[in-house]
């Protein structure tokens, strides 16, 4: 039964007596659009899913809500129904007031237009919407303007001329309420529409000249302003046609609650409402009609919980144990069609009378319809109840929507995309399912899902699941594969691999804002204490993976370079000594810490600095410059460029130059001529 402005007032009356009365209802709903960009992606946790949907959906609207109402019948052991299906469209509801903006997708209104949906019913006589909390502004003009008028009835106001353009229309209208007046029939007259200019004109000469004439203007349902003018025979009738003015004003107010009424029907019931991957439902309902969603997740959690004591989506009951066993699909129309055979059995659930019903004959039906999805979703749910049923030995004909069997089901639902078996808990703590054998893969923007697949072929098959250009989560279909990976899968110049869990962490609680592979590693690394990093072997590998540690030990050399630096100058030492001291402070400090990252080397023509390496304050072994014989490996000095800068800047007559030196796979440095080739 389709529902618009024309018949909702009548069905609100019915529904105020069917809704307290029902066993369960179900509900569907669809929209001119579902995401910005496509962004919800499958492993997205709970809270950062609802984040992006918060952000991105809800300038979207719900345009068509399903509603099926299922009533119980003991002795016959059967349900029926009654189906409505509501055209759903916000209005100004005056001129002051807000007027409603919104976003479509092309994509969403042609699925919409080939499955039969009438856009000229919704935006002509689409039933409108006002908030509670879009009420109070209205509420608050509205006093203003009675109390304004009052006034003016109070105090006499000075007239306003009337312009020579105006006079004849003026006199004209004026003709007209004369006759209007002279006869007892119609009760009221109808001028045409005026602009609020002509209007006050009106006003001003009409109580002039017809005293025992009422005018009034009222707002058409399209929203244009129409004066109406009514006998009055005397201050008493004058008094009471007031009063029915008010009266009017205040039901016209009350009445622009409109299709928000449904939705505090169904929540004072405190009844069983059962949807379909109800999640994006469930967030505009409470957006559009209850209240501005909020951004906070634990926030939507509690207004959900306040307005829907009790909510079922299907989805989350096929996809979970026991009945997930049986049921292969979780898409509503493969699910109804699978709970149309055995051994699953749907109840007899045919509805009250022709005009408010649905078939189970999908031929005879409307597919994408919302009212027809809801009476799907409800038999969905009777077939899956009736068969839990029978699977826990349930005593009774028929499981009922109060039995405790559906107590696991009440309050979770299904995360949009998901690929596992995580939910989210409206009345408690989301569950997310391991995840370990999930990896973020950031790598080249050329590269494709293919070269992923290749890139993991070794551990077998995967599922790819993009975020971007350069990154996206890797799964695997072995999950006992994932510690080989975890120990095998080396970072490179192309791609870095990060446990999912350690990714997510990050992105949770760091605000460095870092998204790609490597810098996000970086980060991570960073907030590691040093000793938890172990030196296996000199590999470029493992000097990838200490490449981070530059990061943090950057900052403390500098400073103690700058440090030494001041003390040599205030100390009179010359800049040759100087240069010693420092570049022995700086290698001991790093043969302390254990780790090997690079080398230094030294190109110099001064003497001084050529015996540093026979002084006695230098290490017990040789070492010699340009590369010729390697350093000790518990010698090798960390150092970034930053650190070479400032040492260059303190001996002004050296003129050497440091370079930043990897060792081979045999821990030899490479000659300068390799060193400089490598860093150009």
């Amino acid at each position: 039964m389709d529902v618009t402005r024309e018949n909702f007032r009548a069905v609100l009356s019915e529904l105020k007596n069917t809704i307290p009365s029902c066993h369960f209802l179900a509900i569907d709903g669809e929209f001119t659009g579902l995401l910005v960009g496509d962004k919800i992606n499958a492993y997205d946790s709970p809270a950062k899913q609802f984040s992006k949907m918060r952000q991105e959906s809800m300038e979207y609207l719900l345009i068509e809500f399903g509603l099926c109402v299922f009533h119980y019948n003991k002795e016959k052991n059967s349900f029926t129904h009654r189906g409505y299906n509501f055209y759903v469209f916000p209005r100004q509801f005056s001129q002051r007031s807000y007027d409603p903006q919104f976003r479509c997708s092309s994509s969403s209104l042609s699925f919409l237009i080939s499955h039969g949906f009438d856009f000229n019913k919704l935006f002509k006589d689409g039933i409108h919407y006002t908030t509670d909390l879009q009420m109070e502004p209205l509420r608050a003009n509205l006093e203003e303007k009675q109390k304004l008028r009052n006034m003016k009835s109070l105090f006499q106001t000075e007239s306003i001329p009337i312009p020579d353009i105006h006079v004849p229309l003026i006199e004209d209208i004026c003709d007209r309420i004369e006759k209007f007046l002279a006869i007892k029939e119609p009760k009221e007259l109808q001028l045409d529409q005026y602009n609020g200019y002509i209007r006050k004109l009106l006003y001003q000469e009409v109580g002039k000249r017809f005293p025992h004439a009422y005018l009034e203007t009222r707002t058409a349902s399209d929203g244009t302003r129409t004066m109406f003018v009514m006998r009055s025979d005397g201050d008493e009738n004058r008094k009471i046609l007031e009063e029915d003015k008010i009266d009017r004003e205040i039901n016209e107010l009350e009445e622009a609650t409109g299709f928000c009424e449904v939705i505090n029907l169904i929540s004072l019931s405190r009844k069983l409402v059962v949807g379909h991957n109800m999640m994006l439902d469930l967030c505009h309902i409470l957006h559009q009609f209850c209240d501005t969603l909020p951004f906070e997740y634990k926030r939507f959690k509690e207004m959900a919980n306040n307005i829907f004591t009790r909510l079922l989506d299907t989805k989350y009951m096929a996809s979970a144990p026991p009945l997930k066993d049986y049921i292969s699909s979780s898409n509503l129309n493969k699910l109804y069609e699978i709970l149309a055979k055995e051994p699953f059995s749907i109840p007899s659930a045919d509805a009250e009378n022709e005009y408010v019903g649905y078939s189970k004959d999908v031929s005879k039906s409307k597919l994408h319809e919302a009212g027809y999805d809801a009476y799907i979703t409800g038999l969905c749910f009777l077939g899956m109840a009736n068969y839990l049923g029978f699977l826990e030995n349930f005593n009774e004909r028929s499981l009922l929507p109060t039995s405790p069997l559906l107590q696991p089901y009440l309050n979770r639902l299904v995360p949009m995309r998901c690929p596992d078996s995580s939910y989210i808990n409206l009345s408690g703590d989301d569950y997310c399912a391991n995840r370990d054998h999930v990896f973020h893969v950031s790598f080249l923007k050329e590269w494709k899902t293919n070269d992923l697949v290749k890139l993991f072929s070794p551990f077998g098959t995967v599922q790819v699941c993009w975020l971007n250009d350069t990154s996206a989560y890797v799964a695997l279909n072995r999950p006992d594969q994932a510690k080989l990976v975890q120990k095998t899968m080396t970072q490179s110049d192309s791609y870095t691999v990060i446990q999912y869990s350690i990714y997510q962490r990050h992105e949770s609680s760091c605000q460095c804002g870092r998204t790609y592979g490597k810098a996000v590693l970086a980060c991570i690394n960073m907030t590691k204490s040093l000793t938890q990093l172990v030196v296996s072997s000199p590999t470029t590998t493992n000097l990838r993976k200490r490449r981070s540690l530059e990061l943090q030990q950057s900052e403390t050399h500098e400073k103690q370079l700058i440090a030494l630096k001041k003390r040599s100058r205030s100390s009179g030492e010359t800049t040759d000594g100087a240069f010693t001291n420092m570049f022995l402070t700086l290698s001991s400090n790093v043969s302390n810490s254990g780790f090997i990252s690079a080398q230094i080397s030294l190109q110099a023509d001064n003497d001084s600095v050529q015996d540093l390496f026979s002084s006695n304050r230098t290490p017990s072994r040789s070492h010699a410059i340009h590369g010729v014989a390697a350093f000790p490996r518990s010698r090798y000095a960390v150092a970034t460029v930053t650190a070479v800068h400032d040492i260059l800047a303190i001996p002004s007559h050296v003129k050497g130059l440091f370079k930043l030196m990897h060792l081979d796979n045999h821990g030899i440095v490479p000659s300068m001529a390799t060193a400089k080739n490598h860093h150009m």
